[in-house]
């Protein structure tokens, strides 16, 4: 017995004279008998990462690098999270942000209530790593006064 959904809707379980989640099942049928298959409504979410330079996101412990599209069970509680900081395809070091329903944390549970799309937004990591050099000195006055100017700061992006 092969119980098929329509879209928007996944198999769930076989309920009446035939019982489990199996799909399909062997049946053996010697007498009338009455079949049920219970389906449950499906939402499709979208995860993601901008800006879309090859990040990783990572949705109930899979690792990916594209955007994925996933038809989730109605009211199914899924992981969705993101490494940070990481570097893009195009070189660039990136940190997390946000995510786009708001969500300030790298790690989030959702659940499907609805469609939706959550995208990880990345900004380039900003360091402050290095001073100009030579670091100037200056004399006020003796010897017994000298004193180091503050080196400047550079940021690097």
């Amino acid at each position: 017995m092969l119980a098929t959904a329509a879209d928007g809707y996944a198999f769930d379980s076989f309920t009446c004279g035939l019982g489990g989640s199996g799909n399909p099942q062997p049946l053996t049928i010697t007498s009338p008998v009455t079949i049920c298959a219970a389906f449950v409504r499906t939402y499709r979410e979208g995860v993601g990462t901008y800006p879309a330079v090859g990040l990783t996101f990572v949705v109930d412990g899979t690792s990916l690098s594209s955007q994925g599209s996933f038809a989730w069970k109605s009211g199914s509680t899924h992981a969705i999270s993101v490494p940070t900081p990481q570097t893009g395809t195009d070189g660039v070091a990136y940190v997390f942000s946000s995510w786009s329903n708001g969500a300030t944390t790298p790690t989030q549970q959702v659940t499907a209530l609805a469609s939706n799309d959550y995208i990880a937004t990345f900004v380039p990591q900003r360091t402050r790593s290095a001073a100009k050099w030579p670091w100037p000195e200056r004399v006020a006055g003796n010897r017994n006064n000298v004193e180091r100017q503050q080196p400047e700061w550079v940021d690097y992006h």
